[in-house]
């Protein structure tokens, strides 16, 4: 019974690592011919002798049939190019808005066909391809990954609009914050340009603006993200002028993307509300958990303690998964775990 305690205790408060990931930068530049110029920094402390990094150039594991209107296929790019990986010791200062190039002087590129003291190798996915770099860092350093590659034909030409709709996948390093940049072929006011972000609700996105008020991207912001961050934005179809590889719809898309984006915030607000419903009952129930334990004082049966504390485990969990953050939760199960190692 004591070994089943410290193992609940275990999950509900797991090990630190001696590793993290302190930031992630993503840079992602749209090329006038519909690729995605893609810079990645990774910054880690701590001591792991590699990291794994998998890079996806498609939404799905499937062909597009060159016709089709809403088929998450048609946002799949065609392959994922010129991968160059590098490794060096840092301070932390880093310039986002110039990092690609602050790095050219002092950056050595890795060479995939030669296997040295550090290298990195490449696997192929359903999506795209998984990168595991091989470099023994020191405990106490702060250490740069930097991954550059092209996704290309990845935007999609309609009748109205060009739309670039890419998820960054696999972005689960929890880093303390987690930038995603976007540039623009060109700076622009056009009302066709519009942006719908999809992550973690503690995320938040602005538009870059020129001095003169013209849009030139976005940038999105998330702390400790570790899920997947969907960019779904449109431009003028100018912007993408050598568009003879890309996949073309003969739809008038822009009103149809604004009407998807619009369901999915009121589906979001639905299960908003839910969750905040149970967040309440979760707390009437645990305000009505605490008497309990006089029960269990009282009683002192081995069931109804083991049923009590299964019950707290339960609430516990929901407010690990769901968020909630209400302290008081994990020390209400202290008063059962006692009476079990009493009794065992």
């Amino acid at each position: 019974m004591k070994r089943i305690i410290i193992l609940m205790l275990l999950l509900i408060f797991p090990i630190s690592v001696k590793a993290e990931v302190v930031s992630h930068y993503i840079d992602a530049e749209i090329e006038i011919a519909g690729a995605l110029n893609v810079k990645e920094l990774i910054i880690v402390k701590g001591n792991i002798d590699n990291l794994e990094r998998t890079l996806n150039y498609k939404m799905i594991d499937k062909k597009w049939d060159n016709k089709t209107y809403g088929d998450l296929s048609l946002y799949n790019g065609y392959s994922l190019e010129n991968i160059k990986i590098g490794v060096f010791e840092t301070d932390g200062e880093v310039d986002f808005n110039n990092f690609s190039e602050d790095l050219e002087d002092y950056l050595e590129e890795y060479n995939i066909k030669e296997e040295k003291e550090n290298y990195y190798t490449k696997t192929e996915t359903d999506l795209g391809y998984k990168l595991n770099i091989i470099y023994d860092t020191l405990e106490n350093d702060l250490t740069a990954f930097y991954i550059e590659y092209i996704i290309t034909n990845i935007v999609v030409i309609h009748e109205d609009v060009a739309e670039l709709n890419y998820s960054f996948l696999n972005l689960n390093y929890e880093a303390e914050n987690t930038l995603i940049r976007v540039i623009l072929p060109y700076n622009t006011e056009e009302k066709d340009f519009n942006v719908w972000i999809h992550g973690p609700s503690n995320g938040e996105y602005n538009y870059l603006t020129t001095e003169s008020g013209n849009y030139s991207g976005i940038i999105a912001s998330f702390p400790k993200l570790k899920s997947n961050v969907n960019i779904r934005l449109t431009i003028p179809k100018e912007q993408v002028g050598i568009s003879m590889y890309l996949n073309k719809t003969k739809v008038e898309a822009l009103d149809k993307i604004k009407k998807e984006e619009q369901e999915k915030i009121d589906k979001l607000n639905k299960g908003k509300l839910g969750l905040k419903t149970l967040k309440y009952i979760i707390v009437i129930t645990s305000i009505l958990y605490i008497p309990g334990s006089y029960i269990l004082y009282k009683y002192k049966e081995k069931p109804l303690i083991i049923t009590y504390l299964l019950l707290g485990i339960i609430l516990t969990l929901f407010n690990i998964l769901f968020k909630y953050n209400i302290i008081f939760l994990y020390f209400i199960l202290i008063p059962p775990i006692i009476m079990l190692i009493k009794k065992s």
